[in-house]
């Protein structure tokens, strides 16, 4: 497991690395990834699309917005994508009472 905030200086080479890199103790990788539009789009379209397949290798990528036009090929398949609205009022109640019970 690894995180990587596009806001920050020189995150994309470590991202990269860490896609490419293999290690002999874990069978997949999870890259939890924030702000990744920020980085230099044809770069980052040509790493997204090279791991899209790949049976080890998972990217969350968590953004605020839909992704911009040059990626809309990350809602379509084999990408598994979906949306969660923020919850408010008696919505956001309910969630996190349901959290109070499965975990008190």
């Amino acid at each position: 497991l690894a995180s990587f905030d596009f806001s920050e200086d020189g995150v994309f080479p470590n991202f990269r690395e860490y896609l490419h890199s293999q290690s002999m103790f874990e069978k997949f990788k999870l890259a939890v990834v924030e702000n990744i539009f920020e980085a230099d789009e044809n770069l980052l379209k040509k790493e997204l699309k090279m791991f899209l397949e790949h049976p080890s290798v998972v990217i969350l990528i968590s953004e605020r917005t839909s992704p911009l036009k040059a990626f809309q090929f990350l809602t379509k398949k084999p990408v598994l994508a979906q949306q969660f609205e923020n919850l408010k009022g008696a919505d956001l109640k309910r969630f996190i009472n349901r959290l109070q019970i499965e975990f008190v």
